[in-house]
């Protein structure tokens, strides 16, 4: 810990690989800053992270629609509906002459309301950054959460209409050579794994220089978010647990 808070090398590559998505950093990170007495010694701020529970901000879900968030009008809503082709150009067109839209807010709550859009996608198209909301063969749903190298979503493949996680390297990564090797290395790795505690890939492609991993997706809460919740798990299913997870490791 004396050593990164002085090797700014050493900052930039911790940033890197482990972001502000991964909610034991995050709850650390959040625990230095309340932390009074510097330097603050890595057990103290363990202990301070622990008596905080708590989760990063993409951990809370899908955040409603924020009529202050919106940045673009109508006319810019509805081309970038268009261009990032979740819905077909008819239906967009009769999706207008339906709702009779005044603004570019309330035609998003309509097309949340009729099913058509997801509340994620809305939220993104008013902030007109809908580039990246279909991904190959991927339509891309909502956000489930981030780790040392990608961000994780619910998204749903576009003819089969299968439900997918959506695995995507950072930004920042993808600028790097080292990280997208390694990124692919991981996808065939996964590949190459059948096992009942591992969850199954099914596809991996790049699109507009975004690799990605499409990979079963299992209902429910991760671990993390059940112990932030409930408490810790009582020691016969933790030991359950441990023994699942053990299992998969040891098969890989």
């Amino acid at each position: 810990l004396a050593h990164l808070e002085q090797c700014e090398f050493c900052q930039r590559l911790v940033d890197q690989q482990t972001p502000h998505g991964d909610s034991l950093v995050f709850a650390l990170r959040q625990a230095e800053k309340e932390t009074s007495s510097p330097p603050a010694d890595l057990d103290r701020l363990i202990a301070a992270a622990a008596a905080r529970e708590t989760l990063p901000p993409h951990a809370t879900g899908t955040k409603e629609i924020n009529p202050a968030s919106g940045s673009v009008n109508l006319e810019m809503f509805i081309a970038g509906l268009r261009q990032c082709g979740l819905i077909e150009p008819a239906d967009i067109e009769d999706a207008i002459a339906s709702a009779q839209p005044k603004d570019a807010r309330s035609f998003a709550r309509a097309l949340v309301k009729a099913g058509r859009l997801t509340k994620f996608q809305a939220q993104a198209l008013l902030q007109g950054k809908h580039q990246h909301l279909v991904l190959g063969s991927y339509e891309v749903l909502e956000p489930l959460g981030a780790g040392g190298m990608g961000r994780v979503f619910k998204a749903r493949h576009r003819k089969l209409r299968r439900i997918v996680c959506l695995k995507v390297l950072h930004a920042s990564d993808r600028k790097s050579p080292q990280s997208v090797e390694r990124f692919r290395r991981e996808a065939k790795t996964v590949a190459a794994l059948s096992h009942p505690n591992i969850v199954v890939a099914h596809d991996a492609d790049e699109a507009d220089g975004m690799p990605y991993l499409a990979m079963e997706f299992i209902a429910g809460k991760d671990l993390a978010r059940y112990v932030h919740e409930h408490g810790p798990v009582q020691p016969t299913a933790a030991a359950q647990i441990i023994l699942q997870a053990a299992a998969a490791l040891g098969y890989a």
